[in-house]
């Protein structure tokens, strides 16, 4: 009895969800969600300081090569410099510069989140299979005001990361109601080993104090909640 009471309660949080704003695409099939991301002064501060980095990054490149070759006193210093910031910087920010704004449209329909892009084939996810980690900015990526919203499949990979400021993402609330059952089922159907591998992936994520998913405060998911209910349901057996 507790199981379809439990079932019920899963199957009202999908309809509730799906139903709080809905409207239809191109092809007349019902959008469940779309993302919503507010243009405000912080974000395009944010890109100005890349662009700032990025062409600052390709001068100083530039001026230490030709010091070194010229074998200046400083080239070696110069270039473990330059080192560093090839590995920080343009081995990152330009690849998550080009995810953003090759992001076309983010939405939810047919139990399935779609990623349109402007170049490339689009993302299809099912939903239940996936979750989002938005990590904010730590130390000198401060100074670039956005998150990583990146989309996590439960093996731990990375589906594809965008750079956004999570408080002007106007619906991301809607968005953690529509996940909450399916990714709630889906960790609850698990095997036993492929639910410790997802758990082992998640715990750390949830202890990480910058992570949107920090003690399960965004409602994806609450891994104690799972945790009791397969337990329940071994003992059942």
């Amino acid at each position: 009895m507790s199981e379809i009471i439990k079932d019920n309660d899963r199957e009202s949080q999908k309809d509730k969800a799906n139903a709080d704003s809905t409207k239809l695409d191109s092809d007349d099939d019902k959008i469940i969600w779309e993302l919503k991301h507010k243009k405000t002064l912080g974000f395009f501060y944010s890109w100005f300081v890349r662009y700032i980095f990025f062409f600052g990054g390709i001068y100083y490149i530039i001026i230490g090569t030709q010091k070194y070759l010229s074998r200046d006193d400083n080239g070696l210093l110069i270039s473990v410099i330059l080192l560093f910031l090839v590995i920080l910087w343009f081995f990152v920010s330009p690849l998550l510069i080009y995810k953003t704004l090759n992001a076309r449209k983010i939405l939810i329909k047919n139990n399935n989140l779609i990623l349109k892009k402007y170049i490339g084939k689009d993302i299809n996810l099912p939903l239940g299979t996936f979750f989002i980690d938005i990590r904010n900015p730590t130390w000198f990526a401060a100074l670039l005001v956005c998150d990583d919203v990146e989309i996590v499949n439960f093996h731990g990979k990375s589906i594809y990361t965008l750079q956004l400021i999570e408080d002007n993402i106007e619906n991301l609330n809607q968005l953690y109601v529509v996940l909450n059952p399916y990714i709630n089922d889906f960790l609850y159907s698990l095997d036993k080993d492929n639910y410790h591998k997802a758990y082992n992936i998640l715990l750390p994520i949830t202890q990480n104090f910058h992570s949107n998913l920090y003690k399960d405060k965004n409602r994806q998911f609450n891994l104690n909640k799972i945790e009791r209910l397969r337990k329940e349901q071994e003992n059942a057996m």
